[in-house]
């Protein structure tokens, strides 16, 4: 006999679950989640769709409550179609079982991997934009080229490792990091 799975989640800082709770009352089983980053804790998430059969229903209050971003939102729909249950968004009115259901979660399909492309595409351009420019990518140095030299200077003159770095100011990292490595 097919069952209702109900998902709830909030995120930190946000109104509590009983919004969500209420609408999902007709659900046989309910799975609640408050997580810090929307598009990382997925624990509960993960556990409701596990629990999904062929011909069950998971019952979401909205959307954009389901996932962090369009394109995980489409991937937590196409785990629960893998399991032969359909997917149910109260407030939008969406049923995945009906036609217009259907056609709906193909065009957000769709629109999820145009999206990817574009955002591939740009990070390329960036990139690329970023080279001919002279630059690489990764993060930038801790310190500068100035603040290098002189612990350089300061290690040749007999100073002591601790020592250089509290006059300029730097982590002991920072020092065997950049000041040990040759010089460019």
């Amino acid at each position: 006999m097919p069952v209702k799975i109900g998902y709830a989640r909030v995120f930190r800082g946000e109104p509590n679950l009983n919004l969500q709770l209420d609408a999902l009352k007709s659900c046989d089983e309910i799975f609640q989640e408050i997580t810090f980053r929307p598009s990382k804790d997925r624990e509960v998430l993960d556990r409701a769709i596990a629990r999904l059969g062929e011909g069950d229903s998971f019952v979401i209050w909205k959307l954009d409550r389901l996932c962090g971003n369009l394109a995980q939102v489409i991937q937590c729909i196409q785990e629960i179609r893998e399991r032969g249950a359909n997917l149910i968004s109260l407030v939008d009115q969406l049923d995945s079982a009906t036609e217009q259901g259907q056609a709906f979660l193909r065009a957000t399909a769709i629109y999820a991997e145009i999206q990817e492309s574009w955002k591939r595409q740009s990070t390329r351009a960036g990139l690329e934009e970023a080279r001919a420019r002279g630059r690489s990518g990764g993060r930038a140095l801790s310190i500068n080229k100035t603040t290098i030299d002189s612990a350089r200077d300061l290690r040749k003159a007999g100073y002591e490792v601790l020592e250089i770095c509290a006059l300029l100011h730097i982590s002991k990292a920072s020092y065997y990091r950049y000041c040990l490595a040759p010089r460019t």
